[in-house]
Order: C-alpha cells, then structure tokens, then sequence
C-alpha cells in the first residue's frame, strides 16, 4: 500500500509539473499571437483587443484616451531603393522611438 501510495504521488508531482509547463508555454504562445516578431509592439490583434479593452475601461468623458496611428511616408521607396532589410531596420527604429516616447 506505501509503495502504491509512493508511486501515486510520484505520477501526481510529475502531472503537476507538466501543467505547470504547458502552463508556461501557454502563456508565451498568448503573447506571441498578439505580438510583431520585428518591432515587439502589437500586432492588428493584439491592438483590437486593447482598444476594446481601453474603450471599455475609460470609455466616459472624463477619461483621457489617447490613439497613435502612424504612416511612414515612403516607405515603399525606402524598401525598393535599399533592400526589405533595410526596411525592416526603418520599421524597428520607428517601433523603438514609439515605445520610449509613449506611455502604455
């Protein structure tokens, strides 16, 4: 009876521990949906849902609700004069200056 008892809580720890991984994992791959691989800010999903979620919690007049949106002018001759990764650099600078200048 011990030993089926040792070998119970030995399976049960071992369960436990592989939730608390798909746990984990879970979580990276929620945030990884929601997010740019390039630029770390939000992608079109991430951004709906946090509208949704802004609107609904500062959705009265008293509440100071702020939206950037951003255009880089040209960027389709930045990325045929100097190459998509070139391109990609422009994006990632902007994405970083938007990050440090703007409160989330």
């Amino acid at each position: 009876m011990q030993v089926a008892m040792s070998q119970m809580k030995q399976q049960l720890d071992s369960i436990k521990q592989e939730i608390t991984g798909l746990q984990d994992r879970l979580e990276v791959v929620s945030i990884e949906a929601i997010t740019d691989p390039l630029t770390g800010l939000m992608n079109r999903k991430g951004f709906m849902t946090a509208v949704e979620k802004a609107v609904a919690e500062f959705g009265h007049p008293d509440s100071p609700l702020s939206l950037l949106i951003l255009d880089i002018d040209y960027f389709k001759k930045i990325n045929d004069s100097y190459g998509h990764s070139v391109g990609d650099k422009v994006i990632q600078v902007v994405a970083n200056a938007i990050t440090k200048y703007t409160e989330r």
